[in-house]
Protein backbone atom coordinates (compact mmCIF):
# COMPACT_ATOMS: atom_id res chain seq x y z
CA UNK A 1 0.00 0.00 0.00
CA UNK A 2 0.66 3.60 -0.73
CA UNK A 3 -0.75 6.58 -0.14
CA UNK A 4 -0.90 10.31 0.96
CA UNK A 5 -1.38 10.05 4.79
CA UNK A 6 -3.81 12.43 3.97
CA UNK A 7 -5.59 10.77 1.72
CA UNK A 8 -5.23 6.72 2.49
CA UNK A 9 -6.09 5.23 -0.45
CA UNK A 10 -5.83 1.83 0.89
CA UNK A 11 -4.87 -2.19 -0.82
CA UNK A 12 -1.71 -0.73 -3.37
CA UNK A 13 0.72 -2.89 -2.92
CA UNK A 14 3.88 -0.09 -4.18
CA UNK A 15 7.17 0.65 -2.80
CA UNK A 16 7.70 4.68 -3.22
CA UNK A 17 11.31 4.85 -3.85
CA UNK A 18 13.04 8.65 -3.96
CA UNK A 19 15.19 9.21 -7.88
CA UNK A 20 18.70 8.72 -7.41
CA UNK A 21 20.06 11.38 -9.05
CA UNK A 22 16.62 13.33 -9.89
CA UNK A 23 13.66 14.86 -8.89
CA UNK A 24 11.39 12.50 -7.37
CA UNK A 25 8.63 12.02 -9.81
CA UNK A 26 5.71 9.01 -9.81
CA UNK A 27 6.17 5.97 -7.37
CA UNK A 28 7.45 2.63 -8.56
CA UNK A 29 6.15 -0.91 -8.06
CA UNK A 30 8.78 -2.87 -6.84
CA UNK A 31 10.00 -6.05 -5.24
CA UNK A 32 10.08 -5.16 -1.75
CA UNK A 33 13.60 -6.56 -0.83
CA UNK A 34 15.33 -5.52 2.85
CA UNK A 35 18.07 -2.93 1.52
CA UNK A 36 19.41 0.61 2.34
CA UNK A 37 21.51 3.09 0.76
CA UNK A 38 23.78 5.46 1.51
CA UNK A 39 26.64 8.39 0.20
CA UNK A 40 29.05 9.39 2.41
CA UNK A 41 31.00 12.83 1.89
CA UNK A 42 31.79 15.68 4.34
CA UNK A 43 28.29 16.87 3.82
CA UNK A 44 25.92 13.60 3.75
CA UNK A 45 22.76 13.33 1.80
CA UNK A 46 20.57 10.63 3.88
CA UNK A 47 17.91 8.94 2.55
CA UNK A 48 17.90 5.38 4.31
CA UNK A 49 19.89 4.72 6.84
CA UNK A 50 21.97 1.64 6.46
CA UNK A 51 23.46 -1.10 8.89
CA UNK A 52 27.23 -1.90 9.32
CA UNK A 53 27.32 -4.22 5.84
CA UNK A 54 29.97 -5.75 3.61
CA UNK A 55 32.06 -2.88 1.45
CA UNK A 56 33.27 -3.00 -1.64
CA UNK A 57 36.43 -1.06 -2.43
CA UNK A 58 37.91 -0.04 -5.86
CA UNK A 59 41.63 -0.97 -7.39
CA UNK A 60 44.26 1.24 -7.39
CA UNK A 61 45.43 3.75 -10.63
CA UNK A 62 43.60 1.93 -13.55
CA UNK A 63 44.84 3.72 -17.24
CA UNK A 64 44.53 7.36 -16.47
CA UNK A 65 44.85 9.92 -19.02
CA UNK A 66 47.47 12.81 -18.53
CA UNK A 67 46.50 15.93 -16.77
CA UNK A 68 43.69 18.50 -18.78
CA UNK A 69 45.54 21.61 -20.10
CA UNK A 70 48.72 20.22 -21.67
CA UNK A 71 50.83 22.76 -24.16
CA UNK A 72 52.88 19.81 -25.05
CA UNK A 73 51.99 16.13 -25.14
CA UNK A 74 54.40 13.49 -26.96
CA UNK A 75 51.33 11.24 -26.81
CA UNK A 76 51.54 9.94 -30.83
CA UNK A 77 54.97 10.90 -31.55
CA UNK A 78 57.93 8.32 -32.29
CA UNK A 79 59.95 6.76 -28.93
CA UNK A 80 63.69 7.70 -29.82
CA UNK A 81 65.41 4.81 -30.94
CA UNK A 82 62.72 2.40 -30.25
CA UNK A 83 63.03 2.65 -26.49
CA UNK A 84 66.72 1.81 -26.37
CA UNK A 85 67.84 5.44 -24.41
CA UNK A 86 68.28 7.41 -27.18
CA UNK A 87 67.83 11.34 -26.58
CA UNK A 88 66.04 13.66 -28.30
CA UNK A 89 65.32 17.49 -27.50
CA UNK A 90 61.86 19.28 -27.54
CA UNK A 91 60.24 22.71 -27.41
CA UNK A 92 57.35 24.22 -27.01
CA UNK A 93 56.47 28.11 -26.66
CA UNK A 94 53.95 29.68 -24.48
CA UNK A 95 52.23 33.42 -24.39
CA UNK A 96 53.01 34.83 -20.70
CA UNK A 97 49.24 35.51 -19.29
CA UNK A 98 50.06 36.05 -16.05
CA UNK A 99 53.13 37.10 -14.28
CA UNK A 100 53.60 34.08 -11.81
CA UNK A 101 53.92 30.60 -14.25
CA UNK A 102 53.79 27.18 -12.85
CA UNK A 103 56.27 24.78 -15.46
CA UNK A 104 55.39 21.17 -14.76
CA UNK A 105 56.28 18.18 -16.67
CA UNK A 106 54.23 15.26 -15.85
CA UNK A 107 55.00 11.53 -16.90
CA UNK A 108 54.13 7.89 -17.23
CA UNK A 109 55.73 5.01 -18.32
CA UNK A 110 54.09 1.55 -17.52
CA UNK A 111 56.86 -1.08 -18.54
CA UNK A 112 60.29 0.79 -17.80
CA UNK A 113 61.61 4.46 -17.00
CA UNK A 114 61.88 7.37 -18.66
CA UNK A 115 64.89 9.49 -18.48
CA UNK A 116 64.13 13.45 -18.47
CA UNK A 117 67.11 15.25 -18.29
CA UNK A 118 68.67 19.82 -19.36
CA UNK A 119 65.49 20.70 -18.69
CA UNK A 120 64.84 25.10 -19.63
CA UNK A 121 62.48 27.92 -19.73
CA UNK A 122 63.86 30.92 -21.83
CA UNK A 123 62.55 34.56 -22.60
CA UNK A 124 62.91 35.05 -26.10
CA UNK A 125 63.41 38.71 -25.97
CA UNK A 126 66.26 37.89 -23.59
CA UNK A 127 69.64 37.80 -25.72
CA UNK A 128 71.34 36.55 -23.06
CA UNK A 129 69.13 33.07 -23.41
CA UNK A 130 69.02 32.56 -19.51
CA UNK A 131 67.52 29.34 -17.83
CA UNK A 132 64.53 30.96 -15.84
CA UNK A 133 64.45 27.17 -14.38
CA UNK A 134 66.24 26.63 -11.51
CA UNK A 135 68.63 23.14 -11.20
CA UNK A 136 66.81 22.49 -15.01
CA UNK A 137 70.10 20.04 -15.15
CA UNK A 138 69.12 18.10 -11.75
CA UNK A 139 72.59 18.63 -10.74
CA UNK A 140 71.71 20.05 -7.16
CA UNK A 141 70.40 18.58 -4.29
CA UNK A 142 67.27 16.50 -2.94
CA UNK A 143 65.01 17.10 -0.59
CA UNK A 144 61.73 16.01 0.40
CA UNK A 145 58.01 16.88 -1.00
CA UNK A 146 54.84 15.28 -0.94
CA UNK A 147 56.07 11.97 0.38
CA UNK A 148 59.03 12.00 -2.01
CA UNK A 149 62.54 12.02 -0.53
CA UNK A 150 64.62 12.63 -3.68
CA UNK A 151 62.78 15.87 -5.17
CA UNK A 152 65.39 17.75 -7.10
CA UNK A 153 66.26 21.09 -5.03
CA UNK A 154 63.77 24.15 -6.60
CA UNK A 155 61.34 21.41 -7.38
CA UNK A 156 58.09 20.31 -6.08
CA UNK A 157 56.90 17.01 -6.83
CA UNK A 158 52.97 15.69 -7.14
CA UNK A 159 51.46 12.43 -7.56
CA UNK A 160 48.29 13.02 -7.97
CA UNK A 161 47.00 9.53 -8.52
CA UNK A 162 49.14 7.85 -6.40
CA UNK A 163 51.02 5.69 -9.21
CA UNK A 164 53.71 3.05 -8.50
CA UNK A 165 57.56 3.43 -9.06
CA UNK A 166 57.16 7.72 -9.14
CA UNK A 167 59.88 9.29 -10.29
CA UNK A 168 63.49 10.37 -8.26
CA UNK A 169 66.98 12.39 -9.27
CA UNK A 170 69.40 9.79 -10.54
CA UNK A 171 73.40 9.73 -11.31
CA UNK A 172 74.34 8.81 -14.91
CA UNK A 173 71.82 8.94 -16.77
CA UNK A 174 71.59 12.43 -17.96
CA UNK A 175 72.56 14.20 -21.92
CA UNK A 176 75.77 14.77 -23.24
CA UNK A 177 76.57 18.06 -25.09
CA UNK A 178 75.79 18.98 -28.40
CA UNK A 179 76.05 17.36 -31.31
CA UNK A 180 75.88 13.33 -29.90
CA UNK A 181 73.77 14.45 -26.77
CA UNK A 182 74.73 10.87 -25.60
CA UNK A 183 73.16 9.00 -22.69
CA UNK A 184 74.85 9.08 -18.95
CA UNK A 185 76.33 12.27 -18.73
CA UNK A 186 75.27 14.05 -15.34
CA UNK A 187 72.25 13.11 -13.83
CA UNK A 188 68.58 12.90 -14.77
CA UNK A 189 64.94 12.70 -13.73
CA UNK A 190 64.35 8.87 -14.15
CA UNK A 191 60.46 8.08 -13.70
CA UNK A 192 58.60 4.48 -14.23
CA UNK A 193 55.05 5.76 -13.12
CA UNK A 194 52.96 2.99 -13.68
CA UNK A 195 49.50 3.27 -15.14
CA UNK A 196 48.55 7.21 -14.34
CA UNK A 197 51.21 10.28 -14.12
CA UNK A 198 53.51 11.97 -11.79
CA UNK A 199 54.88 15.48 -12.00
CA UNK A 200 57.63 17.54 -11.14
CA UNK A 201 56.90 21.48 -11.13
CA UNK A 202 58.47 24.90 -10.11
CA UNK A 203 56.98 28.69 -10.42
CA UNK A 204 58.56 31.24 -12.24
CA UNK A 205 57.94 34.84 -12.86
CA UNK A 206 57.00 35.41 -16.04
CA UNK A 207 56.00 39.15 -18.04
CA UNK A 208 52.79 39.42 -19.07
CA UNK A 209 52.68 39.44 -23.58
CA UNK A 210 56.02 37.91 -23.55
CA UNK A 211 57.09 34.81 -25.27
CA UNK A 212 58.67 31.98 -23.69
CA UNK A 213 60.39 28.49 -24.97
CA UNK A 214 60.39 25.80 -22.78
CA UNK A 215 63.25 22.87 -24.15
CA UNK A 216 63.98 19.53 -22.73
CA UNK A 217 65.70 16.21 -23.13
CA UNK A 218 63.63 12.60 -23.30
CA UNK A 219 65.31 9.15 -23.60
CA UNK A 220 63.46 6.13 -22.79
CA UNK A 221 64.66 2.59 -22.35
CA UNK A 222 61.46 0.45 -22.80
CA UNK A 223 62.40 -1.11 -26.20
CA UNK A 224 59.30 -0.90 -27.07
CA UNK A 225 58.68 -4.59 -25.50
CA UNK A 226 54.90 -4.16 -25.07
CA UNK A 227 54.61 -3.17 -28.20
CA UNK A 228 55.92 -6.08 -29.97
CA UNK A 229 59.15 -4.29 -30.45
CA UNK A 230 60.58 -1.16 -32.11
CA UNK A 231 59.23 0.93 -33.60
CA UNK A 232 56.79 2.32 -31.44
CA UNK A 233 54.91 5.82 -30.62
CA UNK A 234 54.50 8.05 -26.86
CA UNK A 235 50.92 6.68 -25.99
CA UNK A 236 48.76 8.81 -22.75
CA UNK A 237 47.27 5.73 -22.02
CA UNK A 238 47.61 2.23 -22.52
CA UNK A 239 46.16 1.01 -25.74
CA UNK A 240 47.22 -3.08 -25.66
CA UNK A 241 44.57 -3.99 -23.16
CA UNK A 242 47.02 -4.01 -20.17
CA UNK A 243 44.77 -1.44 -17.75
CA UNK A 244 46.23 -2.29 -14.56
CA UNK A 245 50.28 -2.85 -14.11
CA UNK A 246 53.50 -2.54 -15.87
CA UNK A 247 52.57 -4.38 -18.92
CA UNK A 248 50.76 -1.32 -20.39
CA UNK A 249 52.07 0.57 -23.23
CA UNK A 250 51.07 3.77 -21.54
CA UNK A 251 54.55 6.00 -22.20
CA UNK A 252 53.88 9.67 -22.59
CA UNK A 253 55.73 13.23 -21.17
CA UNK A 254 53.09 16.30 -21.20
CA UNK A 255 54.06 19.95 -20.49
CA UNK A 256 52.12 22.69 -18.73
CA UNK A 257 52.52 26.60 -18.25
CA UNK A 258 49.56 27.74 -15.84
CA UNK A 259 48.53 29.25 -12.79
CA UNK A 260 49.49 26.18 -10.19
CA UNK A 261 49.59 22.27 -11.35
CA UNK A 262 47.48 21.27 -13.85
CA UNK A 263 43.92 19.22 -12.07
CA UNK A 264 44.45 15.58 -12.31
CA UNK A 265 41.39 15.54 -14.56
CA UNK A 266 38.00 13.73 -14.21
CA UNK A 267 38.65 10.26 -12.41
CA UNK A 268 35.61 7.92 -13.22
CA UNK A 269 34.46 5.20 -11.09
CA UNK A 270 32.01 2.37 -11.76
CA UNK A 271 30.31 -0.57 -9.63
CA UNK A 272 27.17 -2.83 -9.65
CA UNK A 273 25.32 -1.64 -6.64
CA UNK A 274 23.26 -4.61 -4.27
CA UNK A 275 20.24 -3.64 -1.88
CA UNK A 276 21.72 -3.11 1.54
CA UNK A 277 25.14 -3.36 0.60
CA UNK A 278 27.32 -0.96 1.14
CA UNK A 279 29.82 0.30 -2.23
CA UNK A 280 32.76 2.82 -1.71
CA UNK A 281 33.74 4.76 -4.36
CA UNK A 282 37.49 5.85 -3.86
CA UNK A 283 39.59 7.85 -6.71
CA UNK A 284 43.36 6.78 -6.94
CA UNK A 285 45.44 8.91 -4.69
CA UNK A 286 42.91 10.50 -2.82
CA UNK A 287 41.16 9.74 0.63
CA UNK A 288 37.88 11.12 -0.07
CA UNK A 289 35.62 8.06 -0.20
CA UNK A 290 31.92 8.45 -1.78
CA UNK A 291 29.86 6.18 0.02
CA UNK A 292 26.34 5.10 -1.20
CA UNK A 293 24.01 1.88 -0.01
CA UNK A 294 21.14 1.18 -2.01
CA UNK A 295 17.60 1.56 -0.50
CA UNK A 296 16.06 -1.77 1.29
CA UNK A 297 13.47 -1.67 -1.49
CA UNK A 298 15.40 -1.45 -4.58
CA UNK A 299 16.22 -3.74 -7.57
CA UNK A 300 19.86 -3.94 -7.42
CA UNK A 301 22.42 -4.65 -10.45
CA UNK A 302 22.12 -0.92 -11.14
CA UNK A 303 25.73 0.08 -12.43
CA UNK A 304 26.17 3.25 -11.13
CA UNK A 305 29.47 5.69 -12.31
CA UNK A 306 30.52 8.10 -10.22
CA UNK A 307 32.68 10.49 -11.80
CA UNK A 308 34.46 13.21 -9.67
CA UNK A 309 35.48 16.39 -11.15
CA UNK A 310 37.83 18.96 -9.66
CA UNK A 311 37.58 22.36 -10.06
CA UNK A 312 39.64 25.32 -8.68
CA UNK A 313 37.10 27.04 -5.80
CA UNK A 314 38.63 30.47 -7.68
CA UNK A 315 37.00 29.61 -10.65
CA UNK A 316 33.79 27.85 -8.85
CA UNK A 317 30.49 29.76 -9.35
CA UNK A 318 27.48 29.08 -7.28
CA UNK A 319 23.99 28.01 -8.58
CA UNK A 320 21.56 30.58 -9.20
CA UNK A 321 19.71 29.92 -6.17
CA UNK A 322 22.21 29.74 -3.72
CA UNK A 323 24.91 32.78 -4.24
CA UNK A 324 25.99 32.92 -0.62
CA UNK A 325 27.24 29.64 -0.69
CA UNK A 326 30.19 28.03 -2.31
CA UNK A 327 31.83 24.78 -2.42
CA UNK A 328 33.69 22.94 0.22
CA UNK A 329 38.23 22.22 -0.69
CA UNK A 330 39.32 18.84 0.00
CA UNK A 331 42.59 19.26 1.65
CA UNK A 332 44.30 16.56 -0.92
CA UNK A 333 43.21 17.92 -4.64
CA UNK A 334 44.24 21.01 -2.98
CA UNK A 335 47.62 20.11 -2.12
CA UNK A 336 47.66 18.32 -5.79
CA UNK A 337 46.51 21.44 -7.45
CA UNK A 338 48.48 23.97 -5.29
CA UNK A 339 45.47 25.77 -4.29
CA UNK A 340 42.22 25.26 -2.79
CA UNK A 341 40.37 23.02 -5.05
CA UNK A 342 36.99 21.60 -4.45
CA UNK A 343 35.32 18.14 -6.53
CA UNK A 344 31.83 17.80 -8.10
CA UNK A 345 30.53 13.98 -7.82
CA UNK A 346 28.82 13.38 -11.18
CA UNK A 347 26.15 9.96 -11.03
CA UNK A 348 25.16 8.35 -13.75
CA UNK A 349 22.98 4.87 -13.51
CA UNK A 350 21.99 2.56 -15.91
CA UNK A 351 20.08 -0.93 -15.42
CA UNK A 352 20.89 -3.70 -18.11
CA UNK A 353 22.77 -1.29 -19.94
CA UNK A 354 19.85 1.07 -20.51
CA UNK A 355 20.65 4.31 -19.17
CA UNK A 356 18.52 5.35 -16.47
CA UNK A 357 16.70 1.86 -17.10
CA UNK A 358 15.45 -0.58 -14.36
CA UNK A 359 14.59 1.86 -11.13
CA UNK A 360 17.40 4.36 -11.92
CA UNK A 361 15.19 7.06 -11.59
CA UNK A 362 12.95 5.99 -8.91
CA UNK A 363 16.27 4.81 -6.25
CA UNK A 364 16.16 5.63 -2.96
CA UNK A 365 19.78 6.34 -1.77
CA UNK A 366 21.61 7.34 1.10
CA UNK A 367 25.20 9.57 0.72
CA UNK A 368 28.10 9.85 2.48
CA UNK A 369 31.15 11.68 1.60
CA UNK A 370 34.59 12.48 4.13
CA UNK A 371 37.19 14.49 3.37
CA UNK A 372 40.06 17.00 4.76
CA UNK A 373 39.72 20.65 4.91
CA UNK A 374 42.78 22.65 3.70
CA UNK A 375 44.97 24.49 6.02
CA UNK A 376 43.86 27.54 5.48
CA UNK A 377 40.28 26.12 5.92
CA UNK A 378 40.13 24.56 9.31
CA UNK A 379 36.10 24.85 9.43
CA UNK A 380 33.23 25.68 7.93
CA UNK A 381 29.91 26.57 8.82
CA UNK A 382 26.54 26.34 7.48
CA UNK A 383 27.51 23.39 5.67
CA UNK A 384 25.05 22.17 2.52
CA UNK A 385 24.76 19.63 0.07
CA UNK A 386 23.68 20.89 -3.46
CA UNK A 387 22.53 18.30 -6.22
CA UNK A 388 21.50 19.85 -10.06
CA UNK A 389 19.71 17.26 -11.81
CA UNK A 390 19.99 16.98 -15.16
CA UNK A 391 23.51 18.33 -15.60
CA UNK A 392 27.28 17.32 -15.57
CA UNK A 393 29.91 18.65 -13.05
CA UNK A 394 30.72 21.76 -13.20
CA UNK A 395 27.48 23.22 -13.30
CA UNK A 396 26.74 26.80 -14.78
CA UNK A 397 25.61 29.91 -13.32
CA UNK A 398 22.27 29.68 -14.61
CA UNK A 399 21.76 26.14 -12.59
CA UNK A 400 19.21 25.35 -10.06
CA UNK A 401 19.96 23.36 -7.29
CA UNK A 402 18.22 21.64 -4.84
CA UNK A 403 19.57 21.13 -1.10
CA UNK A 404 19.23 17.51 -0.16
CA UNK A 405 21.46 17.95 3.15
CA UNK A 406 20.64 16.37 6.64
CA UNK A 407 23.56 16.04 8.99
CA UNK A 408 27.22 17.44 8.88
CA UNK A 409 29.81 15.95 11.38
CA UNK A 410 33.15 17.44 12.44
CA UNK A 411 34.98 13.89 13.08
CA UNK A 412 38.49 13.94 14.74
CA UNK A 413 40.16 13.68 11.35
CA UNK A 414 37.35 13.65 8.45
CA UNK A 415 34.57 16.05 8.77
CA UNK A 416 31.57 14.11 6.98
CA UNK A 417 28.38 15.68 5.06
CA UNK A 418 25.28 13.58 4.59
CA UNK A 419 22.23 13.76 2.69
CA UNK A 420 19.86 11.76 0.61
CA UNK A 421 18.32 12.14 -2.64
CA UNK A 422 17.17 10.22 -6.32
CA UNK A 423 17.91 10.11 -9.75
CA UNK A 424 20.89 10.31 -12.20
CA UNK A 425 22.84 12.43 -14.54
CA UNK A 426 23.29 14.76 -11.77
CA UNK A 427 26.09 16.78 -10.21
CA UNK A 428 26.64 17.07 -6.43
CA UNK A 429 28.70 19.35 -4.61
CA UNK A 430 29.46 19.77 -0.92
CA UNK A 431 29.01 23.24 0.14
CA UNK A 432 29.73 26.17 3.18
CA UNK A 433 28.27 29.17 3.79
CA UNK A 434 30.92 31.68 4.41
CA UNK A 435 30.13 34.05 6.93
CA UNK A 436 27.98 31.70 9.66
CA UNK A 437 29.30 30.47 12.47
CA UNK A 438 31.71 27.72 12.64
CA UNK A 439 31.03 24.31 13.13
CA UNK A 440 34.13 22.76 15.37
CA UNK A 441 33.03 20.39 17.18
CA UNK A 442 30.36 17.81 17.32
CA UNK A 443 27.28 17.57 14.55
CA UNK A 444 24.65 19.28 13.19
CA UNK A 445 20.91 18.07 11.37
CA UNK A 446 18.27 19.03 9.65
CA UNK A 447 15.72 16.32 10.53
CA UNK A 448 15.04 15.36 13.99
CA UNK A 449 12.75 12.59 14.22
CA UNK A 450 10.52 10.56 14.39
CA UNK A 451 9.84 11.10 18.35
CA UNK A 452 9.19 9.16 20.68
CA UNK A 453 7.00 6.84 21.05
CA UNK A 454 7.94 5.88 17.41
CA UNK A 455 11.16 3.99 17.55
CA UNK A 456 14.07 3.71 14.75
CA UNK A 457 14.86 -0.51 16.14
CA UNK A 458 12.34 -2.22 14.83
CA UNK A 459 8.98 -3.16 13.58
CA UNK A 460 6.52 -0.43 15.44
CA UNK A 461 3.31 -2.29 16.65
CA UNK A 462 0.17 -0.30 16.14
CA UNK A 463 -3.57 -1.20 16.42
CA UNK A 464 -4.97 -1.50 12.95
CA UNK A 465 -7.46 1.53 13.09
CA UNK A 466 -5.90 4.11 15.69
CA UNK A 467 -4.15 7.34 14.78
CA UNK A 468 -0.24 6.92 15.11
CA UNK A 469 1.25 10.57 15.80
CA UNK A 470 4.48 10.78 13.86
CA UNK A 471 6.22 14.18 15.09
CA UNK A 472 9.73 15.37 14.05
CA UNK A 473 11.67 18.70 13.85
CA UNK A 474 12.96 20.61 10.82
CA UNK A 475 16.12 22.91 10.71
CA UNK A 476 17.69 24.68 8.34
CA UNK A 477 21.44 24.05 7.79
CA UNK A 478 22.71 26.45 10.11
CA UNK A 479 20.78 24.71 13.07
CA UNK A 480 17.55 27.04 12.88
CA UNK A 481 14.16 25.75 13.56
CA UNK A 482 12.28 26.71 10.31
CA UNK A 483 9.21 27.47 12.02
CA UNK A 484 6.65 27.99 8.54
CA UNK A 485 6.43 24.42 6.87
CA UNK A 486 3.26 23.66 5.39
CA UNK A 487 1.29 20.35 4.29
CA UNK A 488 1.35 19.65 1.01
CA UNK A 489 -0.74 16.99 -0.72
CA UNK A 490 2.00 15.39 -3.10
CA UNK A 491 5.38 14.58 -2.90
CA UNK A 492 5.56 16.24 -6.57
CA UNK A 493 3.10 18.79 -7.07
CA UNK A 494 2.82 20.76 -9.62
CA UNK A 495 4.63 24.32 -10.47
CA UNK A 496 2.89 27.14 -7.68
CA UNK A 497 0.23 24.34 -6.07
CA UNK A 498 1.94 23.96 -2.69
CA UNK A 499 3.65 26.96 -0.40
CA UNK A 500 7.30 26.63 -0.30
CA UNK A 501 8.52 25.44 1.86
CA UNK A 502 6.63 22.30 2.50
CA UNK A 503 6.60 18.70 3.84
CA UNK A 504 4.92 15.76 2.72
CA UNK A 505 4.27 12.00 4.15
CA UNK A 506 3.18 8.78 2.29
CA UNK A 507 3.08 5.30 3.58
CA UNK A 508 3.70 2.52 1.54
CA UNK A 509 3.53 -1.37 2.44
CA UNK A 510 6.61 -3.85 3.12
CA UNK A 511 6.94 -7.40 4.04
CA UNK A 512 6.52 -8.04 7.78
CA UNK A 513 10.24 -9.74 7.80
CA UNK A 514 9.60 -12.08 11.11
CA UNK A 515 12.91 -12.00 12.17
CA UNK A 516 13.03 -8.36 12.61
CA UNK A 517 12.76 -7.23 16.37
CA UNK A 518 9.40 -5.73 17.12
CA UNK A 519 9.12 -2.64 19.64
CA UNK A 520 5.87 -3.35 21.53
CA UNK A 521 6.64 -0.30 23.56
CA UNK A 522 5.29 2.27 20.46
CA UNK A 523 1.60 0.02 20.93
CA UNK A 524 -0.10 3.86 21.99
CA UNK A 525 -3.37 4.90 20.07
CA UNK A 526 -5.01 8.22 19.83
CA UNK A 527 -8.12 9.06 18.89
CA UNK A 528 -8.67 10.99 15.61
CA UNK A 529 -7.85 11.49 11.93
CA UNK A 530 -4.67 12.05 10.11
CA UNK A 531 -3.88 15.76 10.43
CA UNK A 532 -0.67 17.09 10.09
CA UNK A 533 0.10 19.90 12.89
CA UNK A 534 2.56 23.00 13.84
CA UNK A 535 3.68 22.71 17.13
CA UNK A 536 5.83 25.57 16.75
CA UNK A 537 9.81 26.06 17.55
CA UNK A 538 10.45 23.74 14.02
CA UNK A 539 8.14 21.22 15.96
CA UNK A 540 5.65 19.40 13.67
CA UNK A 541 3.22 16.34 14.03
CA UNK A 542 1.46 14.35 11.44
CA UNK A 543 -1.63 12.53 13.42
CA UNK A 544 -1.61 9.15 10.54
CA UNK A 545 -5.32 7.52 11.31
CA UNK A 546 -4.11 3.82 10.32
CA UNK A 547 -7.17 1.70 8.85
CA UNK A 548 -8.88 -1.63 10.17
CA UNK A 549 -8.27 -3.53 7.05
CA UNK A 550 -4.51 -3.45 7.14
CA UNK A 551 -4.68 -6.04 10.22
CA UNK A 552 -1.50 -8.38 10.00
CA UNK A 553 0.57 -6.04 7.22
CA UNK A 554 3.22 -3.86 7.17
CA UNK A 555 3.54 -0.52 6.28
CA UNK A 556 6.15 2.27 6.44
CA UNK A 557 6.32 6.26 6.26
CA UNK A 558 8.73 8.05 3.59
CA UNK A 559 9.10 12.09 4.70
CA UNK A 560 9.48 14.52 1.15
CA UNK A 561 10.89 17.98 1.57
CA UNK A 562 10.44 20.45 -0.96
CA UNK A 563 14.19 21.07 -1.08
CA UNK A 564 14.00 17.16 -2.37
CA UNK A 565 15.65 15.60 0.67
CA UNK A 566 13.25 12.64 1.04
CA UNK A 567 13.73 10.25 4.37
CA UNK A 568 12.33 7.52 5.87
CA UNK A 569 13.20 7.49 9.70
CA UNK A 570 11.58 4.55 11.34
CA UNK A 571 11.98 0.47 10.78
CA UNK A 572 8.61 0.22 9.81
CA UNK A 573 5.30 -0.41 10.97
CA UNK A 574 2.84 -3.36 12.01
CA UNK A 575 -0.77 -3.42 12.34
CA UNK A 576 -2.28 -5.81 14.72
Amino acid sequence: MTANLRTLIRDKREAPMTRFLMPATALTTLNLKKTAFTLLCCTVLMVLAAPAQQIKLDPFPVNQPPPAGAIKDLSGTPIPGGGNDTYQMYTVNFIAAITSTAITFAFREDPAQISFANASVVDTADESRTNLLTNGDFSGGVYTNNGNSSTPDGWTYANMYGAAAGGFVRSGCGVGPAPVYAYGVGNCWFDGAVQAYDAISQTITTVVGHNYQISFFVADNSGCATDNGPPCNFSDTSTNGDTTDTGGNGINVTVYAQAGLPSEGNQSVTHTLTPGVQTVYTFPGKNDPYKITPSPYSLGGETLTVTAVPILKSNFVPPANFRNETCVPFADYSAANGADTCVGFQADCSFNGVPNGGDCATLLYQLIESYDLPPDLPAIGGPDFLVVHGSGCPTSNTAVAQSIFTDYFVARIDPTTKGVGGGTGSCFEVMYTPGAPLITSGSTSRFVGFASPVMDTGLNVVKAGSTRPLAFQWLDNSGNPVTNLTWCGSPNPSPGSCTAPWVNLQYFSINCVTDTQVSTTTDVSSPGHSGFQNLGGGNYQMNWQTQKSWKNTCANVRVTFDNGVALIPAAGFKFN
